[in-house]
Formats: C-alpha cells, sequence, structure tokens
C-alpha cells in the first residue's frame, strides 16, 4: 500500500521534494501481516517508526478533507486495500493495519508463514548471509569487519528472540491447526479431527465427516470459497459437523470489528449529539460497524403509507 501511495504522490506533486527510508529488516519478499507487526513492535521496540505512523494516520482520520480525500485516493488506486483507517493510540497495538472481515484461517496463514520465515532469516544470519537483508547488505560494505559482525550478531538475537516469541503466544493456535485444516479443505482433513468442545458427539462427527468427504457434488462449491461452500452443506445431513464449522467461523480473526467501533464510538459521542443516551448509541454503532445492507424496498412495501391531512 505504501508503494501505491508514494507512486501516486509522486503523480500528483512532481516538484516536491520526497524523503523515503527503509526499515530493518528490509524484507524483499516477505509481507508483515497486522499480527507480525503487533508483536515485532512490542519485542523490537520500533516506537521510533510507528509513533510517526500512528500521528499520520489520527491526522487523516480527524481532519474531514483529508479524510474524505484519502478514502477517495484508495478507491481510485482500487488495489484490494482497506477501504478506510481506524484511529489508533499506543494502548491499541493490535489495531496497526489490520482489514476487516479476517477469519482465522487468515490468522493461522500468516502467523505460521512468518514464523518459518523468521526460521530461515535467523538461519541465514547465523552464517552471515544477509541475502534476506539489502539494507543491511548495502551497509555492510560501508563499515568495518568488527562493526558488522557486531551488528549482524545484534540483529540475530533479535530475529532469534521474535521467533521465539512467536512460537510461544501461538502454542495453543499450532495444536488447533487440524480445526482449521477441516474449515478450509474437509475433503484432506482427518476424519478424527473435531473434538470437544467443537462437538458434542465426537463419534457422529467422525461418521459426518466421512460422508462429507464422499460428497462429490459439494466439492464445486468449495472453489467458490469458504463461506460460500459451507452455506451449502445441509443442516440436517451433517449437523454436528455444521456446528463445528460454525464455532469455528465465529473465531475472530482479527480485532479490526472491535478497532473500529472504537474509532466509530469517538464520532458518535462527542460533545455535539449531547442528548443521545446508551440506547442511541448502541444503535448508531451497530449501523456504523455493520456490513448488513437492508433490503429498503422490502421493508417499505410492507408498511401501510400514512397520508397527511
Amino acid at each position: 500500500m505504501d508503494t501505491l501511495l508514494i507512486s501516486r504522490f509522486r503523480e500528483e506533486y512532481p516538484k516536491c521534494m520526497m524523503c523515503t527510508f527503509s526499515i530493518f529488516p528490509s524484507l524483499k519478499s516477505a509481507t508483515l501481516e497486522p499480527y507480525n507487526a503487533t508483536l515485532s513492535v512490542q519485542l523490537l521496540n520500533l516506537d521510533n517508526i510507528m509513533k510517526p505512523v500512528m500521528e499520520i494516520v489520527n491526522y487523516i482520520c480527524t481532519h474531514a478533507l483529508n479524510h474524505r480525500q484519502f478514502k477517495n485516493l484508495i478507491a481510485e488506486l482500487d488495489k484490494g486495500l482497506p477501504d478506510d483507517l481506524p484511529l489508533h493510540c499506543t494502548v491499541r497495538r493490535l489495531s496497526k493495519g489490520q482489514g476487516k472481515l479476517k477469519m482465522l484461517p487468515d490468522l493461522v496463514q500468516s502467523v505460521f508463514a512468518f514464523v518459518n520465515k523468521l526460521k530461515l532469516f535467523k538461519a541465514h544470519i547465523q552464517k552471515g548471509d544477509l541475502m534476506h537483508f539489502p539494507t543491511l547488505l548495502k551497509a555492510s560494505g560501508q563499515v568495518t569487519s568488527a562493526a558488522l559482525n557486531k551488528q549482524i550478531a545484534r540483529y540475530a538475537t533479535l530475529v532469534e528472540n521474535l521467533h521465539e516469541s512467536f512460537v510461544t503466544r501461538f502454542h495453543d493456535l499450532q495444536l488447533k491447526r487440524p480445526q482449521i485444516t477441516f474449515l478450509v479443505d474437509p475433503f484432506n482433513a482427518e476424519t478424527d479431527c473435531l473434538k470437544a468442545p467443537l462437538v458434542t458427539d465426537e463419534a457422529a462427527a467422525e461418521l459426518e465427516m466421512i460422508d462429507l468427504c464422499e460428497e462429490d457434488q459439494l466439492e464445486p462449491a468449495l472453489r467458490e470459497g469458504t463461506i460460500e461452500f459451507w452455506k451449502s452443506v445441509p443442516m440436517e445431513k451433517y449437523p454436528n459437523v455444521k456446528w463445528a464449522e460454525l464455532k469455528i467461523l465465529s473465531m475472530f480473526g482479527s480485532t479490526y470489528v472491535c478497532e473500529s467501533v472504537f474509532s466509530a464510538l469517538k464520532h458518535v459521542k462527542s460533545k455535539h449529539p449531547s442528548v443521545l443516551t446508551d440506547t442511541h448509541v448502541k444503535e448508531l454503532l451497530r449501523v456504523a460497524i455493520t456490513e448488513y445492507k437492508p433490503d429498503l424496498k422490502r421493508i417499505v412495501q410492507g408498511k401501510e403509507c400514512q397520508k397527511s391531512h
């Protein structure tokens, strides 16, 4: 997203001077997901980077003109980017960069892909191979060997600590990977992967999994996406499997919805609409953050028109 914005700024303001910088490590082939960034900030202490970022985000969100211009810019880029930014503060670490409508499989994929990349980075940097650290590689020719070795040792320790932190924090999630596989690809999941408390009858769930794997007519629906596939699985035939699927899907893959509530509340509950009661605030927040789109025509058709006298 930052690359797209910088390119657009250069087109709009060709005569202005622009200063850019890289953040170590410069992971050319890796994308740091919001969860990775969250833990990285805490462990690596990147406040010198994150504080200016949060100040810029808050400035955009709290100034109506800038906010509208920013949303229009994102819409014009049309690169599958989030359509808005939530407000940030220092105690809301998990809000940084997360997108809406994220499911638990998105979290699992992002976290464990990053863990495997950290293992690779750790092995390379411990051998002095800076292939994945182009910024450090470029700087290595400008310092003495002793200084370079000292920095490599420091960065190797940071990467190792970050890897250990991720493994520890997501140990429980690692144990639930068979259930995540069941949600994303039930045809290749283990038939005995559904355990309590996901299901109340493990034996019945195992038999349903065997039947589901033989449902050849359902396989094409899986290509349309996880949600669409499970919509096509009948509750009457697979009650235990369906309840397990609903429980897993209800788990939040990010804190985006929670952070959106805080952002919306800041605008709703202000000194201007002071007559609002708690009931009003609740309803306004539901309208502000919901993805539900009501069928207004159908609602109106069910109402009797009251003509004025």
